[in-house]
């Protein structure tokens, strides 16, 4: 099984890959860290990609697709500005919901935002539109979960809490269940 980990955030902490990389290790699952470069061209809805699955702009986002269309699942780790993912992000998401929705079709997401503060929330509805778009599942629960740069103990379980889903859900997948078996118990409590 192999877990794709788009990061847009802007920090250099290696926090959340220090994480999730032992848990992809002990799962057996192979994890494919990339992070996605500030100077990704927004979409201008020129259409050309409904026409040919190529972009006008010939950036980063061609071997961002190779590896989405490769993965299992998908975990988006962006950093938030006033509750809203950043503008790398939304580009992404933008870019790769209207030009190539057929590899991102039926494959688990899970969004988590970094944040310096503890009590900030996430703005995710206009993504949601584009993910529905793309026909993702999303793995509710950790989807749109905030996290912080500190990375304390509880954003830890957090983190941990969100890729234990989304293995599941890409194993559940993976192995052809139509319908997703029930989600066993989580071992944290989120307080």
């Amino acid at each position: 099984m192999k877990i794709l980990v788009l990061k847009t955030e802007n920090r250099k902490d290696d926090g959340p890959d220090q994480i999730i990389q032992p848990m992809a290790d002990a799962s057996g699952a192979e994890l494919q860290f990339i992070s996605v470069p500030s100077a990704l061209h927004p979409c201008t809805g020129c259409g050309k990609c409904t026409r040919t699955h190529t972009c006008t702009f010939d950036d980063a986002l061609g071997d961002i697709v190779n590896a989405v269309s490769d993965s299992d699942g998908i975990l988006f780790l962006t950093s938030l500005l006033y509750g809203c993912p950043d503008s790398t992000f939304i580009n992404l998401i933008k870019r790769l919901c209207t030009s190539r929705s057929d590899v991102l079709r039926q494959k688990p997401v899970s969004v988590i935002g970094i944040t310096r503060s503890q009590a900030s929330g996430m703005d995710l509805s206009e993504i949601d539109n584009l993910l529905d778009c793309a026909s993702m599942i999303r793995i509710f629960g950790p989807y749109g979960m905030v996290i912080t740069t500190a990375m304390n103990e509880e954003d830890a379980i957090r983190l941990r809490t969100a890729f234990t889903n989304l293995l599941w859900a890409a194993s559940q997948l993976k192995n052809g269940h139509p319908e997703l078996e029930p989600m066993p118990r989580a071992p944290y409590r989120i307080r």
